[in-house]
């Protein structure tokens, strides 16, 4: 995502809010992608050592963006 749709989605409260329930949806997307579903602490989709970064970026984007939903 670069700075401008960043900037271009702020500009209005609506903008920002239809542009935060996006993120939060990549976010949950990302998030069952890379969920650990099988024991020894092993992402299995990527095959990083649980929580890999995808995990944690998709939590981050859940995390932050959900504070700007109604």
């Amino acid at each position: 995502m670069s700075i401008e749709a960043t900037r271009a989605a702020i500009e209005t409260e609506s903008e920002l809010t239809r542009f935060a329930a996006e993120q939060v949806e990549q976010g949950r997307d990302l998030w069952l992608t890379h969920q650990m579903q099988i024991g020894g602490g092993i992402c299995t989709a990527c095959g990083h050592v649980y929580p890999c970064d995808d995990a944690e970026h998709a939590a981050w984007l859940v995390l932050y963006w959900s504070r700007h939903l109604p």
